[in-house]
């Protein structure tokens, strides 16, 4: 079995993909599909097996600066959302929460003032 992305007919696939297509640009991609990450994903996959969740996940690290390499620094890859998916989605959350509470629009710049 190949390790590459193209594994067919994998839900591990679909999640890379998306990652990929959705996460910021300058965050690392994911390449390959090996062990280690497929059984990250089993886990994951069992508690949160619906595609769209994952890609509102990855969509929404675009609110906040320091989840990216904007910063001067890669904080977070592919594995780190995996294993921080409940407490990460939590905290987004709140983030949105508070910017549609406050009636404010959803931006980076108001993002970087409650962080």
């Amino acid at each position: 079995m190949s390790d590459h992305i193209s594994i067919k007919n994998s839900p591990y696939r679909q999640i890379a993909e998306a990652w990929n297509r959705l996460a910021p640009s300058d965050l690392p991609r994911v390449e390959f599909m090996g062990e280690k990450r497929q059984k990250m994903l089993a886990a994951a996959t069992r508690k949160y097996p619906d595609l769209g969740w994952w890609e509102a996940l990855f969509t929404d690290l675009h609110l906040v600066n320091w989840y990216s390499d904007r910063m001067g620094m890669t904080c977070i890859d592919f594995e780190w959302v995996i294993i921080h998916r409940a407490g990460l989605r939590k905290y987004l959350d709140i983030l949105k929460k508070r910017c549609l509470l406050g009636g404010r629009h959803l931006n980076n710049n108001h993002l970087e003032r409650i962080v």
